[in-house]
């Protein structure tokens, strides 16, 4: 059994991994837009295994702090390893503020079905 990882960890994994900014194109293309709901409910399904089932509510608490300091150094260190710019320009901010919004929605108790996938 894999040891869990701390919060920042496993967020530094999941971006670097799943929005890799070679492989991601634009976050602002309407595609990438509708196909949200699909990613964080991956995203927050991938998480919680990856922090444990008893660091979920550690992990939504540096998600909504996350979200609301685009010049911190957790969200530096996550921009760098995943290439992926989101508080560079305010329109990727305000895209990555709703993923992670959608990301703890999806974190919550019974989060519902999983969406999805939208036609592109």
């Amino acid at each position: 059994m894999r040891k869990p990882l701390d919060p920042p960890a496993a967020l530094d994994h999941e971006l670097s991994c799943w929005y890799n900014g070679d492989e991601l194109g634009s976050v602002r293309t309407e595609a990438f837009r509708t196909s949200l709901p699909r990613r964080a409910f991956d995203s927050a399904e991938r998480l919680r295994q990856l922090v444990g089932e008893d660091k979920v509510a550690e992990l939504i608490g540096v998600l909504e702090t996350l979200k609301s300091e685009p010049n911190s150094t957790l969200m530096r260190n996550l921009m760098e390893g995943s290439q992926t710019w989101w508080a560079d320009a305010p329109q990727d901010w305000a895209i990555f503020q709703n993923l992670v919004d959608q990301i703890i929605k999806y974190l919550q108790p019974n989060p519902g079905p999983r969406p999805a996938w939208t036609q592109e």
